[in-house]
This record gives C-alpha cells, sequence and structure tokens, in this order.
C-alpha cells in the first residue's frame, strides 16, 4: 500500500525546494562558505505521511520534528 498525494502538492514542495536551495546557494556565496557542508532538512511535525512522502518525492532526505 503505498501513500499518495495530491500532483499539485507535490509541484508545490519540488518548486519551494529548488527557491530555498537557491537562496541557500546565494547565502553561502555571500559568505564565502561551501553550500554542501549545509543540511536543509524537512519539518514533519505538523504534516500527514503523504506529506512527507512528497517531500521526499521532491528530494529531502532528513527530516526535523522540533
Amino acid at each position: 500500500m503505498g501513500l499518495t498525494y495530491d500532483e499539485g502538492y507535490g509541484h508545490f514542495v519540488a518548486e519551494r525546494r529548488d527557491e530555498i536551495l537557491a537562496r541557500l546557494r546565494a547565502a553561502c556565496e555571500r559568505a564565502g562558505r561551501d553550500a554542501s557542508e549545509v543540511t536543509v532538512e524537512a519539518v514533519s511535525k505538523t504534516v500527514g505521511p503523504a506529506a512527507v512522502v512528497a517531500a521526499m518525492d521532491a528530494g529531502y532526505a532528513t527530516f526535523g520534528e522540533n
């Protein structure tokens, strides 16, 4: 049994991740830091399992709740 989510939501999560990573790369460049040294975590505390799957499909690998 696989979890499914609305395709539009999946696109939203992927687009937001792309925006966040672009901002991260720009901030790291300004700070003289390598962006690969930074881990971006998705927050999963208040969302259901399908939303976590959408985030995983968008490329998130690390999740946090607090």
